[in-house]
């Protein structure tokens, strides 16, 4: 009977982790859209970028809308960006992983929310070599907030992570600066930096910085090779630590435990 119950419980969790993942994702495409073009993400109401009209309640339900109207507006009939779609599935799973990881706590919505930040923050700079202030730096908030509280880590090491975060990318930025004389990363990676160390801590930061720039790596240099890029030309970083933050997230213990054991 209990084990019933228990199973019952944890498919209610997963049922309103999806649920509240995929209204993420439906807001999350929103600041993708808006922040980038410095446009109030409150007015206008949603609406079709193509005919301008608004989006009715029951057109705008995360995921199943998209379905119904087969990736089209119901007034003009334009095409919709699958990406929206895309976008809404991929919270909710995330926000599903995290309640998977901790349960019916305080910890599933704080790192749902970390989770789902890094997904807005991978797509915007992908499209618009951007990580906004708007997004980061209220994150870091957050995430000092649930480690205050006890909801995520102990406030000293989450406070460890971020330094460790904010120290690399800092020290990067100022040895691009010196031996290029150009910016090898923005503020944004910095302060991106901060807020992956405050939701992990310094032991899984140092997973992400490393995962990132390996990936980074593999992704940039068969670019170069076949001339798809120039040296000069930028690279977002952003898909590359949001990738590696969720790698981190899941499975950073293990990481950092098969590394020990190579030498102890």
């Amino acid at each position: 009977m209990t084990e019933t119950v228990c199973l019952l419980a944890n498919a209610c969790l997963y049922v309103l982790a999806l649920i509240f993942g995929a209204a993420l994702g439906s807001f999350g495409n929103v600041l993708i859209w808006r922040i980038p073009r410095d446009e109030s993400i409150v007015k206008p109401p949603s609406h079709c970028p193509k005919c301008g009209h608004r989006i009715r309640v029951y057109d705008n339900i995360p995921v199943l809308s998209y379905l119904w109207l087969r990736g089209r507006c119901r007034d003009c009939g334009a095409s919709i960006s699958p990406r929206y779609l895309l976008v809404e599935l991929a919270s909710g799973i995330l926000v599903v992983g995290a309640a998977i990881a901790y349960g019916w706590s305080l910890g599933t919505l704080f790192y749902g929310v970390f989770l789902w930040a890094l997904l807005v923050l991978a797509v915007i700079d992908f499209e618009h070599l951007l990580l906004p202030f708007a997004i980061t730096i209220p994150m870091s908030l957050v995430g000092f907030g649930g480690a205050a509280i006890g909801a995520t880590l102990p406030l000293g090491r989450a406070l460890a992570g971020a330094g460790i975060g904010l120290l690399f990318f800092l020290a990067v930025t100022y040895a691009g600066r010196s031996a290029f004389k150009r910016e090898a990363m923005g503020g944004g990676d910095i302060v991106f930096g901060l807020m992956g160390g405050m939701y992990r801590g310094m032991e899984k930061t140092v997973v992400m910085i490393f995962l990132a720039s390996l990936l980074g790596v593999i992704v940039s240099v068969p670019l170069l090779l076949l001339h798809r890029k120039k040296s000069s030309d930028p690279i977002p970083f952003g898909p590359f630590l949001s990738a590696a933050a969720v790698v981190a997230f899941f499975w950073g213990d293990t990481l950092v435990k098969q590394y020990v054991s190579l030498f102890w």
